[in-house]
């Protein structure tokens, strides 16, 4: 598996994914041989879960490896059913998979992407019952409360996630972020806060400055929101072209007195995934 992730991060044209592949179907069945050879061991059978979760992130056809991993810790948990990580890492793969159906607006899609995301939650809760101190599934589980419409459950799950591993930047990003969805009362103040602690620790936490900047352009700080837009600018790399032209964008927008919308300009919500 080491081999197909030093093979990976080559990345462009140094990367070649015949070799990835090749690894891949290495690690596979290497790791299945170890399991066939102790079915009843948990950690063998978790190796081969831990395997199909990194093909999944490589290669194509991701549904067949969801159910690779799924099947595989469904088995573990069974083995081991005390063990709150194999009801987390279940709850992830329900999570994949509302993922995979796609933002349906409606329809069987829609509701069979709920139906997922609500059983990914009740993972999440078994896993806390079993370690009632589990940071990861605190953290999980406010982030499924989140995609169902519970924004004070999120809120509540991932305060406990942040105050359990304060060190984890992770934790405290997504709470400023439930709290900017927010928007209550206190809640701004709460996420300028927790944005400006990761800045503290480093200030180079590009999302950090971007929702920094989101919350200071909607309470009329443009000035503020400007200096944060372009900090971001300065920190997405020049191959990311699209991206570093919906910032420009949103600073000419503030520049020219126009609030940034939908309508004007990149969608927002996808700036996370297009930086990292």
């Amino acid at each position: 598996m080491a081999l197909a992730n030093n093979e990976i991060i080559k990345g462009g044209k140094t990367a070649s994914s015949d070799i990835m592949a090749d690894y891949l179907n290495k690690a596979i069945e290497n790791v299945s041989k170890g399991k066939n050879l102790m079915p009843n061991d948990a950690v063998a059978v978790e190796s081969l879960a831990f395997v199909w979760e990194n093909v999944g992130l490589y290669a194509k056809g991701e549904n067949a490896a969801l159910k690779q991993q799924e099947d595989n810790y469904k088995i573990a948990s069974e083995l081991e059913p005390g063990n709150p990580n194999y009801y987390l890492k279940l709850g992830e793969v329900k999570l994949r998979y509302a993922v995979a159906l796609g933002s349906a607006a409606k329809g069987e899609s829609n509701q069979e992407k709920e139906k997922l995301i609500q059983e990914a939650k009740d993972l999440f809760k078994k896993s806390i019952g079993k370690k009632k101190n589990f940071a990861p599934a605190y953290f999980d589980l406010a982030l499924a409360e989140e995609a169902l419409g519970g924004l004070d459950e999120a809120i509540r799950n991932m305060t406990v996630a942040f105050g359990l591993d304060r060190s984890n930047i992770n934790y405290a990003f997504n709470l400023g972020r439930l709290y900017q969805a927010r928007g209550k009362e206190n809640d701004n103040a709460n996420a300028e806060n927790l944005f400006k602690q990761i800045l503290g620790v480093n200030d180079k936490e590009i999302n950090s400055h971007f929702n920094l900047g989101l919350l200071y352009e909607r309470t009329n700080r443009k000035s503020e929101a400007l200096a944060e837009y372009r900090k971001v600018l300065d920190l997405i790399p020049e191959n990311l072209s699209d991206t570093r032209k919906q910032v420009e964008k949103m600073i000419s927008n503030i520049e020219n007195g126009a609030e940034n919308t939908p309508e004007n300009t990149a969608n927002s919500e996808n700036f996370e995934d297009a930086t990292e």
